[in-house]
């Protein structure tokens, strides 16, 4: 009954068209996220900013697990795709969360399909990013 009622919850609730990818890392934390941005180089790619909410919190007094957000930069698709349809540009650049639970280490993205459903963007650069996006997190959590 409890599984009924959760099912019924998140069909009601905004996650059920979510189009949230996400991997349980068989690496600590921190080794995932240098497994991320190793991935990231090995396909001549560079990191646009990386945002470390750990650090962030701790400024303000609040305690959280580590938590870190990687923007990939990736020049040529972003062009792209900002050359398809300009509106992408507010998702841009793709980005890949990692965080820590007491279940382990996680690594988190947007689909490239929710992309397609937002934007009406074509099929080639869907499977462009999601080539992408799957072969960097497959490299990090596997």
């Amino acid at each position: 009954m409890r599984l009924l009622f959760a099912l019924l919850f998140i069909a009601h609730s905004g996650w059920a068209g979510c189009h949230i990818i996400m991997k349980k890392s068989r690496y600590p934390f921190y080794e995932t996220l240098v497994r991320v941005i190793y991935a990231i180089k090995a396909h001549n790619l560079s990191t646009a900013a990386v945002i470390d909410f750990k650090k962030r919190a701790k400024a303000f007094g609040v305690q959280i697990p580590s938590a870190i957000s990687i923007l990939i930069s990736d020049p040529e698709l972003e062009s792209e795709l900002v050359a398809k349809n300009p509106k992408i540009g507010v998702d841009l650049p793709l980005k890949i969360y990692i965080y820590q639970r007491t279940s382990g280490v996680f690594l988190t993205y947007h689909s490239p399909q929710e992309f397609k459903e937002n934007y009406y963007l074509p099929e080639s650069l869907i499977e462009k990013m999601d080539r992408l996006l799957r072969s960097i997190s497959d490299y990090a959590t596997r």
